[in-house]
């Protein structure tokens, strides 16, 4: 229900509020936008013309996400989870261990 009241908001009163608000400035027009705008027009009239033909392929599309969402692997081990974050560092065998400390201990000051 709320994802339906966020659609609503940003699609009618948001839109509403901002012409409300900012009456004076003017639409820049931009060459690639509008020849972006007329190919989404063009591909969308196509698509309601053609309504079989993509809803066999929407079809095709869904159907083709069955294997690999049947074959993701999932554990149900207690450390698996998915707020652990493990961060592997490899220094090159030339450095000594002061120098590996060193470096771990800038690394963090980053953060």
């Amino acid at each position: 229900m709320s994802l339906i009241a966020s659609l609503v908001v940003s699609l009618v009163f948001i839109p509403l509020a901002v012409t409300w608000i900012d009456t004076e400035t003017t639409v820049a027009h931009v060459d690639i936008i509008e020849k972006i705008q007329d190919a989404y027009a063009d591909s969308l009239a196509w698509c309601l013309r053609h309504r079989s033909s993509v809803l066999i392929v929407v079809a095709a599309l869904l159907g083709s996400m069955a294997y690999p969402i049947k074959n993701i692997k999932s554990t149900d081990k207690l450390e698996a989870n998915i707020n652990d974050v493990r961060i592997f560092f490899d220094f090159e065998a030339s450095t000594t261990f002061d120098e590996r400390v060193r470096n771990l201990e800038d690394l963090r000051g980053i953060g």
